[in-house]
């Protein structure tokens, strides 16, 4: 009794550890930083004062660092190093957490549930702590004043937070974790209550504006429940129905609630379709304003152009790991795009960056290595994942997701947590239950 009750002590430690490293990230880098060197010392002194052996797999975190070496490599095709060492400096990432937890959670049985609790905690307090900061108190029982709220909210959002894109991601996560507690509830108690913490999740997400990450959490629980459907043995039906009324209640949210979403979707298909561009909210209503002229010279689709076009030029071994941002602003300018190439603007679709860094040839190195992930999730048990990858990637159609430190700790963290920690047996719950 006494091993037993000392062995779950370890557990907790180790998980609260793992998850306050991950859970500091929203509120700031330079304490991630810091946590992540504390994690792990915290983790190698555990190791080797238990003296207990590692079955290292070679394979598994070769994939898992492959970012890592690809990056390292592709320096000898680089003129601007210094520009190259900072990025292998953010990239490091890649490298600390494979090493770290591929050698030491082989021997412990880390609790995924706390440390999903810790950073599902977080970010839900640093959003209400931003939202605190701008919202009038003597207003919040008007519910007009909350339609103020979320169209300015998608506005101040853009300069007084975190990135939309980076925190959207940290939020649209904790929508899949609320998603994947959810069909491991055993009650419909428990089931209620998490359904009703994903969709105010899934709020937070939509009041942000990010687009592409809204899209990609939606996909990603579709693959989720497409999972679930293929492992549960009955009550298929009610939980088809339930996740279809869920859908239809987002996409009337979408519809009827002001938000910066829908100016953004009528933006791009006025643009594809050659018309002039026209607002779909009475801006001056929320005490706020659009502009038109800064939407067309950020338009991703100038963006992106641009970069297709400097890959064609570099096309098989790339322009280097730190020459891209230099060789895309001489692109933007002979576009005649100077406002990007003013504000140093990347690609803003993290596979357009690749293809630029490292060419065809290395490209095909990221490939792999992703494909290797997607194969091992595959196998999982429970599904989350790959819900996890799914939704990464699409958010990297837009956003270069692996450029900062915001993104490089967030998906190496949990993709090496989700390769390397031990399973549980995962029970799917029945929704007629």
């Amino acid at each position: 009794m006494v091993n037993d009750l000392g062995h779950i002590k370890k557990i907790d430690i180790h998980s609260f550890a793992i998850g306050l490293c991950i859970g500091i990230l929203p509120w700031s880098e330079k304490w991630n930083t810091v946590s992540i060197i504390l994690l792990a010392l915290l983790l190698f002194f555990n190791h080797f004062w238990s003296k207990k052996k590692v079955n290292f797999n070679i394979r598994k975190f070769l994939a898992a660092s492959a970012l890592f070496w690809i990056s390292l490599i592709w320096l000898l095709n680089t003129d601007d190093n210094i520009t190259g060492w900072k990025y292998m400096e953010r990239i490091s990432s890649s490298l600390v957490f494979p090493v770290v937890f591929s050698l030491t959670l082989a021997g412990l049985k880390i609790g995924l549930r706390r440390v999903l609790f810790i950073f599902m905690g977080s970010c839900m307090l640093r959003y209400l702590f931003f939202l605190a900061q701008f919202i009038d108190w003597e207003l919040v029982y008007i519910l007009d004043y909350w339609k103020e709220v979320l169209i300015q909210f998608n506005q101040i959002a853009l300069t007084e937070a975190l990135h939309p894109s980076y925190f959207t991601l940290y939020l649209g996560f904790c929508v899949l974790a609320s998603f994947y507690f959810l069909s491991k509830a055993p009650s419909f108690k428990r089931r209620t209550g998490w359904f009703i913490l994903l969709l105010i999740y899934f709020l937070m997400v939509v009041s942000l504006g990010a687009k592409m990450p809204l899209v990609a959490c939606v996909f990603a629980i579709l693959t989720g429940v497409l999972y679930n459907l293929y492992r549960i043995k009955s009550g298929r039906i009610k939980y088809v129905a339930l996740v279809f009324s869920s859908l239809l209640i987002v996409a009337l949210f979408l519809l009827k609630v002001p938000n910066g979403i829908l100016q953004d979707v009528d933006n791009y298909y006025r643009f594809y379709k050659g018309e002039e561009m026209d607002r779909t909210l009475d801006y001056e209503q929320y005490g706020t304003s659009y502009s038109f002229e800064t939407w067309s010279k950020t338009n991703r689709i100038y963006i992106w152009k641009s970069s297709a076009e400097l890959f064609k030029n570099k096309f098989l071994f790339g322009v280097g790991t730190g020459d891209i941002q230099n060789e895309l602003n001489n692109q933007y300018l002979m576009d005649g795009q100077e406002y990007l190439a003013k504000r140093n603007t990347n690609t803003h679709n993290q596979f357009l960056d690749f293809l630029i860094k490292f060419g065809i040839l290395g490209f095909l190195g990221v490939i792999i290595f992703l494909w290797y992930f997607i194969k091992y999730a595959l196998s999982g048990t429970d599904g989350f994942y790959l819900m996890f990858l799914v939704f990464v990637l699409l958010c990297m159609l837009t956003e270069n997701i692996l450029n900062r430190q915001l993104g490089i700790v967030f998906f190496f963290f949990f993709n090496s947590l989700f390769l390397f920690r031990k399973e549980n047996p995962v029970c799917i719950s029945n929704p007629k239950n």
